[in-house]
């Protein structure tokens, strides 16, 4: 804020001050004249380093012709009292003039070369103050002086009132950046304090996704080396002793690849389309088996809405359910596997069946699960036609 130049303006006008206030005791020696003459110079450039310091201004030009004048009025302090003998104080005067008015030039034409623009108040003080100190001037070249008020004081009173305008100008300038940084570094801190919840919050879903995935691997090891090891030695068992039982191979072969599902939906992230796929793998064979096979027309947009593994899980044993259906009791040889962005539908060529329940083949089951796929269909919120005649069977799920 250039305070250095306003105690240097200060000091000026205190020497001037003691001279016009108390010129009955101020010093007598010639020193004393020429530092109050010299002062008046000081306090015109000293105010003008401090404006020029508070105001900004990004040219130097004005700065250059303050020390333009004050050198050419110093070479004509030289040359007064040295070469034509007269009194250095008219040339202290003009110099000190001459110096204001481009002062007051300066803040006139501050805004238009980049700098900010200074309160009219403070122009018009400023003003005053240089029109009373001229009108001092003027009236020292006369024999008497001619007016009779205090003009020196008045100036010097009304260039106080000025600086102090100016200070407070600045400090309320102040008040008010300090303002608007509180309320940004609050909405900065508000911002980063939500973007923290947000990362805390992503780290903790990290972290519940990371448990949920090594829970799964658990689950399936324990499904794929316990459970599943156990059946497949039974099957083995069974096939190699020579005592097949057709009943208990299929309910261990349906057992099978119900865990095969299971373990597929734990490893494959709720992805429809490779569900479907996956289950096309494992039920190959029993359509081979059964000289059918499968017809697919599987789109790759199929999606439950805000589907889970469970729902997906849930769908895909629908679907299967209506696989082994058509080719262990229709008797179908094409089944059709069709998806759609919020469809998929299974069709068989076969006998077909009675939907209530009375079947049409010899079954061992009394309708062909049909109760658990429409219980499985209203847990996960879709609508499930069975559709069946004797050119074949239609199961259609939609959402």
């Amino acid at each position: 804020m250039g305070f250095g130049w306003l105690t240097l303006t200060g000091a000026a006008a205190v020497i001037l001050g003691t001279e016009w206030a108390f010129p009955n005791i101020a010093p007598v020696q010639p020193v004393w004249g020429v530092l109050c003459q010299a002062s008046m110079l000081g306090l015109v450039y000293f105010l003008f380093r401090f404006l020029y310091t508070f105001f900004g201004d990004p040219t130097r030009f004005y700065l250059r012709l303050m020390h333009g004048v004050m050198a050419a009025t110093l070479v004509l302090v030289w040359l007064a009292k040295t070469v034509l003998g007269d009194s250095p104080g008219p040339y202290f005067f003009g110099g000190m003039w001459v110096m204001g008015i481009l002062t007051l030039d300066w803040l006139l034409s501050l805004p238009a070369r980049g700098g900010r623009r200074p309160a009219v108040t403070l122009f018009l003080l400023f003003s005053l103050s240089v029109a009373l100190a001229t009108t001092r001037w003027i009236d020292g070249f006369g024999p008497v002086g001619w007016v009779r008020v205090p003009l020196a004081a008045a100036g010097m009173s009304i260039l106080l009132i000025g600086l102090i305008w100016s200070l407070l100008q600045r400090f309320d300038e102040l008040r008010r950046q300090r303002d608007r940084l509180n309320a940004s570094l609050t909405e900065q801190v508000a911002q980063k304090s939500a973007e923290l919840e947000r990362s805390y919050a992503a780290l903790a879903q990290q972290d519940r996704t990371r448990t949920i995935l090594q829970e799964r691997q658990r689950i399936m090891l324990d499904l794929h080396d316990g459970i599943g090891g156990h059946l497949v030695n039974t099957l083995a068992y069974m096939e190699n002793s020579g005592q097949r039982d057709p009943v208990l191979q299929n309910a261990i072969e349906d057992a099978l690849r119900d865990m095969g599902l299971m373990i597929d939906s734990l490893s494959i992230e709720d992805d429809i389309p490779v569900m479907l796929g996956m289950i096309r793998d494992r039920l190959e064979p029993l359509l081979v088996r059964h000289q059918s096979r499968f017809e697919w027309q599987v789109d790759g947009d199929t999606r439950l809405d805000d589907q889970t593994p469970s729902d997906v899980l849930a769908l895909m044993r629908i679907v299967q359910e209506a696989i082994t259906n058509a080719v262990k009791h229709s008797g179908a040889t094409i089944v059709t596997v069709a998806s759609e962005d919020r469809a998929i539908r299974i069709s068989d060529n076969g006998i077909g069946f009675d939907v209530n329940g009375n079947t049409k083949a010899a079954t061992s089951d009394g309708g062909f699960g049909l109760r658990g796929m429409r219980q499985r269909a209203g847990d996960i919120g879709i609508d499930l036609q069975i559709v069946s005649s004797a050119d074949g069977t239609t199961v259609a799920m939609q959402w």
